[in-house]
């Protein structure tokens, strides 16, 4: 049987909205710092901004530290939240110590989060939880190629940086080109940035290719 060709547009805008609907957005599952933390993200950031460098911070960004991050398929998202409402309706709050100040080899600037064990686990929890409901058919990273470990953990759990290369920090610059940053690695590097305090809330947010968080989706207290 023949189909006409007003069945077939029929048909093929049917694909065609089934397509837009299965669109894959990358999602950030993050830890809220108390102001403690913030208010030494925001005189770090003020710092580079005396030496012409704007930060995330400055931009307007939320301060965070990425606890599990990777896409989903945008009809996941509502489950997805109510899965983190779930895992964190009892989660007392988890202490928080920031400790240091990162250049990388790429120049991204971090300012860094000790790996606590209460941090660890609270990662670890949201990515066994979450990992199931990820966009399994999003990319690997070109540049995780080089890195073996962080390979494996991406295939299983949609992620590079889960588990044991889970390294907390809160970004403040991303591949910054300005020729202050060597004195200012020098000078955080006699003087680095410390604070203790906690994660007050986990939030759920729409990232961009830089992980920030661009539209918050969910933002849950701990207790």
């Amino acid at each position: 049987m023949k189909l006409s060709a007003s069945i077939i547009a029929i048909l093929s805008g049917c694909l065609l909205s089934f397509a837009a609907l299965a669109k894959s957005v990358s999602v950030n599952v993050f830890a809220v710092p108390s102001a403690d933390i913030e208010q030494t993200v925001a005189s770090v950031s003020d710092k580079l901004k005396q030496n012409g460098m704007e930060s995330f911070y400055e931009q307007g960004f939320p301060v965070h530290i990425t606890l599990y991050l990777t896409t989903y398929d945008e009809a996941a998202i509502p489950g997805l939240l109510a899965k983190v409402k779930m895992l964190t309706t009892t989660q007392p709050a988890v202490p928080l110590k920031a400790e240091g100040f990162t250049v990388t080899a790429g120049n991204w600037v971090f300012v860094d989060a000790v790996k606590e064990t209460e941090l660890q686990h609270l990662a670890d929890k949201l990515t066994n939880a979450l990992s199931p409901l990820r966009d399994l058919s999003a990319p690997l990273p070109a540049w995780v190629n080089a890195y073996p470990q962080k390979k494996a953990v991406f295939e299983q759990y949609g992620s590079p940086n889960v588990f044991a290369q889970f390294e907390p920090h809160m970004t403040l610059l991303a591949a910054e080109a300005s020729p202050a940053l060597p004195a200012m690695k020098k000078y955080f590097a006699d003087s680095p940035p410390s604070a203790t305090g906690y994660v007050k809330a986990v939030g759920v947010g729409l990232a961009d290719e830089k992980g920030q968080i661009t539209k918050v989706l969910g933002h849950f207290q701990l207790k």
